[in-house]
């Protein structure tokens, strides 16, 4: 919902309502017609009222992405430093449809496991790996792939392919 969409709504609003206010101060409410104004202030105020609401709308999913890139920015940093290096078995690659261009998917799903540092067998996915980079490393199932892990929590991984990065 936030784009230029909802900005120009509650601009347009914004305008009708001041054009409003302009033409009642010039007109001092002398022409005796209530319904009149009814007729341009209210589309004025719900225009304004239903663009202002999306705008907020807007501006809380784009907060929601933020935290949810510095939080996947973190994880990065913190595998950097501190995370295991391991080897993962793929055990299914797909063709993620989601995303189309030309009919064709742009995106693969590679799904693996890994053992982490306590012996523990963990399952992770990934659906945003370009299928290029899969068709270019033939990637199959039964491959292994290097991955990098965080310790405390295996579920924090990421897959190290050259030319992809998370």
């Amino acid at each position: 919902m936030a784009g230029l969409g909802n900005d120009l709504l509650m601009m347009i609003g914004g305008f009708w309502l001041l054009i409003v206010l302009i033409l009642y101060l010039i007109d001092r409410g002398s022409s005796g017609e209530p319904l009149l104004w009814l007729i341009f202030v209210i589309p004025g105020l719900l225009t304004f009222l239903v663009g202002f609401i999306l705008f907020l709308v807007g501006k809380a999913q784009i907060r929601g992405y933020q935290r949810k890139a510095e939080i996947i920015s973190d994880n990065r940093e913190r595998l950097e430093r501190q995370g295991d290096r391991t080897v993962a078995r793929v055990t299914y690659v797909d063709k993620n449809y989601g995303l189309l261009v030309n009919n064709a998917p742009v995106y693969s799903i590679i799904e693996y496991q890994f053992t982490d540092y306590y012996g523990k067998l963990v399952t992770a996915k990934k659906l945003d790996v370009p299928s290029e980079l899969v068709v270019r490393q033939q990637i199959t199932v039964g491959d292994e792939v290097s991955v990098m892990y965080d310790r405390k929590n295996p579920a924090v991984n990421q897959l190290l392919l050259q030319g992809y990065s998370e």
